[in-house]
């Protein structure tokens, strides 16, 4: 899809691109269980990349990103509703973690990496 298509949805529904093409993903996921015969009756849960860059920041070259947890719904079949959804949920989840440091949420992302056996055992 091109972005320009992209930018007019958002900008209709009054979203973000990245609601537009978290919404977009979940309905291409819902066609596929779909097809399979594996829609469950809830939303999934996903992971998408979040910049945790501070306005300091912004313009510079390299990435801080974290990963987010969020609501996938596959279970909405109407694409506006969906969209409206996703917009929800993502804007509460912004609203949740702009009150954290952004080094904080990225170093908690990088703690919850799988330790090694040894580390277990310890």
């Amino acid at each position: 899809m091109d972005l320009d298509e992209v930018k007019a949805v958002k900008n209709v529904y009054g979203s973000t691109v990245n609601d537009v093409v978290v919404s977009i993903s979940a309905g291409a996921v819902r066609r596929w269980l779909i097809e399979h015969d594996e829609l469950p009756p809830g939303p999934l849960v996903a992971q998408i990349p979040v910049s945790v860059r501070t306005d300091e920041e912004m313009g510079t070259y390299g990435n801080r990103i974290m990963l987010m947890t969020v609501l996938f719904f596959t279970d909405v079949a109407d694409p506006i509703e969906r969209l409206r959804m996703t917009n929800e949920s993502l804007s509460d989840m912004k609203e949740r973690h702009k009150a954290l440091p952004a080094q904080l949420l990225q170093d908690a992302n990088h703690s919850s990496r799988p330790r090694s056996s040894t580390a277990r055992r310890a």
